[in-house]
């Protein structure tokens, strides 16, 4: 004789088949969707780009320096002694020969006249270091007297640019007291030595005579142009990719990003020289490549874009 079933047993099995049930549809229904699912569509992807053609490219360095008379003369009294007199003040002008001050060599007891020291060229007093009242000696400088007819900048270039360094290369600076101006001047000697402390090459470079607001004393930043090339492929800094030890672009061909593994020369005002890898007439992708593989569909949006 079969014993009958609870009502509680029956509720329990029922409830266990429901579950059971439950369970096995939605494995079936996720099966089917992962078999039934549509494959992602490739999205097109807005880009622009730029028409590859040849350009030039220059090269130049960025540097600090400071404006000096070219011809400087440091001026010394004859006499030990006080600075009794100073005729002249810092800029003014001065004559070879004209007088610059006057030292009393008078010691107590000994009464001498006063010694006049005289400028040895003529120029501009461009330092006076010392002070009516001070003590001198025939080995103190009284004065520095500098030709401003003729301006020359000092400066000092990084050891890794030496090879490139030669006099007539041109250069570009700019003075804090003309905001927005160029002035222009020219490398006229190169230190034959590097110094071995800074790893730095001292640099003169001779001002152009157009640049007449300038004088003496100046501090000014210095764009030195090191040597340029003509009719070669260069690239926004943008388009060129890094990875790993080559560098890539991505090229445009029929609303498809190509890749191309280019390489590299000089970079300069946010170009960069391309010597491989790419041909004059193709179009580069400038922007919008962090979205791109190889073989992405894109649009361009380029005002140039056929």
């Amino acid at each position: 004789m079969v014993p009958k079933m609870s009502s509680a047993g029956k509720r329990g099995c029922v409830f266990f088949t429901v579950i059971a049930a439950f369970f096995v549809l939605s494995c079936n229904g996720k099966s089917g969707a992962s078999q039934d699912a549509p494959e992602p569509e490739n999205q097109t992807v807005s880009v622009q780009s730029e028409l590859i053609q040849e350009s030039s490219i220059t090269k130049y360095l960025l540097a600090n320096g400071n404006v000096e008379a070219k011809n400087t003369v440091d001026v010394f009294p004859s006499v030990q002694g006080k600075v009794i007199r100073a005729y002249k003040e810092l800029g003014s002008a001065v004559q070879q020969g004209e007088a610059i001050a006057s030292v009393d060599p008078s010691t107590p007891g000994n009464f001498f006249l006063p010694s006049t020291v005289l400028s040895p060229i003529s120029g501009n007093i461009i330092s006076v270091p010392l002070k009516t009242g001070t003590q001198v000696t025939a080995a103190s400088v009284i004065a520095t007297v500098g030709d401003l007819s003729g301006l020359k900048i000092r400066t000092q270039i990084p050891e890794r640019y030496y090879a490139l360094l030669k006099n007539g290369l041109k250069a570009d600076f700019y003075a804090e007291a003309y905001p927005g101006e160029i002035f222009h001047a020219e490398v006229s000697e190169v230190s034959p030595v590097i110094d071995s402390v800074s790893r730095t090459s001292e640099v003169i470079l001779s001002v152009s005579k157009s640049s007449a607001r300038i004088t003496a004393g100046m501090f000014v930043k210095i764009k030195l142009y090191l040597y340029s090339k003509e009719a070669v492929l260069t690239v926004p800094e943008s388009a060129v990719i890094a990875r790993g030890e080559e560098k890539i672009v991505y090229v445009l061909q029929e609303n498809t990003a190509r890749v191309r593994t280019v390489s590299a020369g000089i970079a300069s005002d946010g170009r960069v020289e391309i010597t491989s890898g790419i041909a004059g007439g193709e179009r580069v992708i400038t922007d919008g490549i962090d979205s791109l593989v190889e073989g992405s569909a894109v649009l361009d949006i380029s005002e140039d874009a056929e």
